[in-house]
């Protein structure tokens, strides 16, 4: 690409090695590219070179980095091009401290999506045409529901909702507001199959690729199997905007679903906190289930939980 004057190249980069899933990898990129604009630098995104030997790069749409399967570049400087540059900063690998949870009501975090993150043709082509398959509005009501076993036992992760929890706050607010149906995304075949047979007709899902039960999520994306995975999150998180109300757990697919909505349109938040697991990985393993299984008097799981956060 024609590069333009710089004061030097910044490269974005996040270690696998150390988890996350594609959102939080996706927050990282937001966090440096506000560090970038800071520090007056170009910033060039490698979700390729660093990530080699955890498994083989694979090409998709005629790339290896990992980022172009997904969106367009965030400045007018590619990979190939940083050893003809002078002046190349790399960040450290890590998530950057200034993009916390709940990063989504940080003033600075939708400006900087709408202004560096573009989908490729082709993922913008998936998700039109999941949109299109539904038709989601002012009176549906947004589910994201995140059931995979990794999530209730990563130390140090926000704890998910509850199959009651989620069951109690889609009820709540089908009695007291004007939802008509559900858009719902999940990463469990069978919690999508309860709620199916629970809400009937209201309820829509996109045809994904899931876990059958409780098994482990997926995270770093690589390779053709993964990339539909990829386009299937994306639209997930897309669809969930889409919606009047938004019904979910601590996740990156419900922070990125309010980051992608309309913000001059109402739009009803209600985010389950249930905390986090603990730092201990013997402990964490175990936290979710225990919990689930205790009264809510003696530490277990509120069923209407009343630390959640609420806004319009």
């Amino acid at each position: 690409m024609t590069n333009v004057e710089t004061s030097g190249v910044y490269v974005i980069w996040r270690d696998p090695r150390k988890g996350g899933g594609f959102f939080s990898f996706l927050s990282s990129v937001l966090g440096h590219l506000k560090i970038s604009e800071e520090m007056k630098l170009q910033p060039v995104i490698d979700w390729e070179t660093h990530h080699f030997g955890l498994s083989e790069n694979q090409i998709v749409l005629g790339t290896a980095n990992v980022w172009n399967y997904f969106f367009e570049s965030v400045s007018n400087y590619e990979l190939s091009e940083l050893k003809n540059l002078d002046n190349v900063f790399f960040c450290d690998g890590e998530h950057p401290d200034n993009i916390r949870f709940p990063y989504s009501k940080l003033d600075w975090v939708q400006p900087c999506f709408q202004k560096f993150i573009h989908f490729k043709k082709e993922t913008q082509e998936f998700i039109e045409s999941a949109s299109r398959q539904f038709d989601i509005g002012s009176k549906t009501l947004a589910v994201h529901y995140r059931a995979g076993v990794d999530m209730r036992t990563t130390p140090n992760h926000p704890i998910p909702p509850t199959r009651k929890q989620i069951v109690k706050s889609i009820d709540w607010a089908f009695d007291t507001m004007d939802y008509s149906t559900i858009f719902l995304a999940c990463d469990v075949e069978d919690e999508v199959n309860f709620l199916k047979r629970r809400y009937g007709a209201r309820l829509q899902s996109l045809n994904s690729n899931r876990e059958i039960r409780n098994g482990d999520d997926w995270h770093f994306l690589e390779g053709p199997r993964k990339y539909q995975r990829g386009l299937e999150v994306l639209a997930d998180s897309y669809l969930l905007s889409r919606g009047g109300g938004l019904i979910a757990g601590a996740s990156g697919v419900s922070q990125f679903a309010e980051i992608m909505r309309d913000s001059e349109k109402e739009y009803y938040t209600h985010l389950i906190w249930n905390g986090r697991l603990s730092g201990n990985q013997r402990v964490a393993k175990h936290q979710f289930r225990i919990k689930s299984i205790l009264p809510s008097r003696l530490g277990g799981f509120k069923t209407i939980n009343s630390d959640v956060e609420e806004t319009s």
